[in-house]
């Protein structure tokens, strides 16, 4: 699960990292300054997937830098990728979420698992309101594929880098 990755740690050290305060980067992510202080199982955090992207955004790392297999055992210590600033311009929206939940979960195993209305939520179908589950709710969801966290949040991220470059070229045109 997600509290041996201890996810609230590596956290703080990135902001660090960037050379701001813990209340600063949480303000301009649009958190709550106490966003860092919910705690699920084991003391750490378990955050919205969405709020997660945003403070990843503000720190110019990776979502998936947070969960890179080689950090699991690591001290806390360690900085969980270098800031950097080509990121500036990177932004996981919904939308992208949505996109990487409707391919790589198979609808008929997750519904015998969970409720219609949550796969629908993830996926973004319409008429049906969107949700951005937790780290541990997705987790949890991602295990029926055999999919890591880390392995999402690369896909997310290319997601991401292929809406951004067709929007660049769109807008070139």
């Amino acid at each position: 699960m997600v509290s041996k990755y201890n996810l609230k740690n590596k956290l703080r050290v990135a902001i660090v990292a960037v050379d701001q305060r813990i209340t600063g980067a949480l303000k301009m992510a649009g958190l709550a300054s106490s966003f860092l202080d919910y705690t699920k199982g084991n003391g750490d955090i378990n955050p919205h997937l969405n709020n997660l992207a945003s403070l990843c955004h503000i720190l110019l790392i990776y979502p998936s830098d947070l969960f890179h297999p080689s950090f699991r055992n690591i001290n806390t210590k360690c900085i969980p990728h270098p800031p950097r600033p080509a990121l500036k311009n990177f932004i996981i929206t919904d939308d992208d979420f949505a996109k990487a939940f409707m391919d790589l979960l198979d609808k008929d195993v997750f519904t015998a698992t969970y409720r219609y209305e949550t796969y629908y939520g993830l996926v973004g179908r319409e008429g049906w309101p969107r949700r951005s589950p937790t780290v541990l709710n997705a987790e949890c969801y991602l295990d029926l594929m055999n999919i890591s966290l880390y392995e999402f949040f690369l896909y997310v991220e290319d997601i991401a880098w292929k809406r951004i470059r067709s929007e660049n070229e769109c807008a070139g045109k």
